[in-house]
């Protein structure tokens, strides 16, 4: 893409299989982003900050891998600023 356009789906890669898929998905997704950060921690990927070529973003979402569900968490603290890349 040229940048122009940002997506919210998920890709998933079966390390085993070596196949892409796109599951179904419930819950509160993140708004389209690019150059955001994403960790897993346990069973649930944490996804964090990124740009939709106009805004930069401090928020957080989290995906549950196992129920296949997002969740946009109330978090406490100072938060970090607006980043990507």
């Amino acid at each position: 893409t040229d940048g122009s356009v940002t997506f919210n789906d998920l890709h998933v890669f079966d390390t085993v299989t070596r196949t892409w898929s796109c599951p179904q998905t419930s819950g509160e997704p993140a708004e389209p982003r690019f150059s955001h950060s994403a960790v897993m921690i346990g069973h649930e990927m944490l996804v964090f900050g990124g740009n939709n070529g106009g805004k930069s973003y401090s928020s957080a979402f989290v995906f549950d891998v196992d129920r296949m569900i997002w969740v946009h968490p109330r978090l406490s603290g100072e938060t970090p600023s607006p980043r990507y890349g």
